[in-house]
């Protein structure tokens, strides 16, 4: 959560149970559809060392999905389901007391995962929507402490793909990654610290991965490999225009980062030759920077790891 979410009370507790049931229908060969259904109850407690306050939440989520083959290697896919977080308490510290509801979301995805080439590239791809009812976010008091509010409305939206394709008898190839966007769409009466169009806090813009993965022998029984891999993970956003305390207009740095290793093993022994962040990427890689200690990828790392199996 934010800094000083939830830090604003002296004592929280929680005590929540959880039951699932799901099931499935295969309408033809090809053909499968299947629903379940999730009961969440979560009771909990706040004491500010003045006042003692309690609360019990509860929700009933669905969840429905259907899937197609069109052939052994190629599945399509959908499902709709619902979710839930708790609402909870904010105050203490000099804070008014204040009550936050819950949050309820409502999640599209369809997608396909294609097995091609002869099973040399694997594919995974979908689509996402995401709507949110009550959505909770980060507000700053004047004293420096964060407590949680209802925004409103908010839609997340996006796709990601996996790929994984067997180039060669010995080169991997990976490639992943993520883009998503987000909106408040709407807000409750009153509401400050955010404006319709403002993105989703904690949310990232995107991510992605490739590397690269080379096996070969060195010799009889010595096996070893030489992987590289580079990953972007695009900037996260805290937003909060100012309802009680200063402004705050947050967005994370960009992180290149690239990683390099090689190894090989024989008769049980492995050795491994290993750089990390080889970019030396030092930007804030959190939100927690909106405040000033935000934490950062480690520096440029260069060593030797040597492991053995114990029987």
């Amino acid at each position: 959560g934010p800094p000083g979410a939830g830090l604003s009370i002296d004592n929280e507790g929680s005590k929540s149970t959880s039951f699932f049931a799901d099931g499935a229908y295969e309408l033809t060969s090809q053909i499968e559809i299947g629903g379940g259904l999730r009961e969440f109850h979560d009771d909990r407690s706040a004491y500010d060392g003045v006042l003692n306050r309690s609360g019990s939440f509860h929700s009933l989520d669905p969840r429905l999905y259907a899937s197609y083959a069109l052939t052994k290697d190629i599945h399509f896919y959908a499902n709709v389901a619902d979710g839930f977080r708790s609402g909870g308490f904010n105050g203490g510290y000099g804070l008014p007391e204040t009550t936050f509801d819950p949050e309820k979301i409502r999640s599209y995805e369809a997608g396909a995962k294609m097995s091609l080439l002869d099973k040399r590239l694997t594919v995974d791809v979908s689509a996402f929507f995401s709507r949110y009812e009550n959505i909770q976010v980060f507000s700053n008091t004047p004293n420096g402490i964060g407590i949680l509010l209802n925004g409103g409305g908010a839609h997340v939206k996006g796709f990601d793909w996996s790929f994984d394709w067997q180039a060669t008898e010995h080169l991997l190839l990976a490639f992943s990654g993520t883009v998503t966007r987000s909106a408040l769409v709407s807000l409750l009466p009153g509401v400050q610290v955010m404006r319709v169009g403002d993105p989703v806090d904690f949310t990232t813009d995107y991510t992605g991965r490739l590397s690269g993965t080379y096996a070969f022998n060195l010799g009889e029984n010595i096996p070893a490999f030489a992987r590289i891999d580079y990953s972007r993970v695009g900037p996260s956003h805290l937003t909060d225009r100012g309802e009680g305390g200063p402004p705050i207009l947050f967005e994370t740095d960009t992180i290149s980062m690239l990683n390099a290793r090689i190894g090989l093993a024989r008769a049980g022994w492995s050795v491994d030759l290993f750089a990390t962040n080889l970019l030396d990427a030092n930007g804030v890689q959190d939100t927690a920077g909106a405040f000033g200690f935000g934490a950062r990828p480690r520096p440029r790392t260069i060593g030797i790891e040597l492991r053995t199996a114990t029987h």
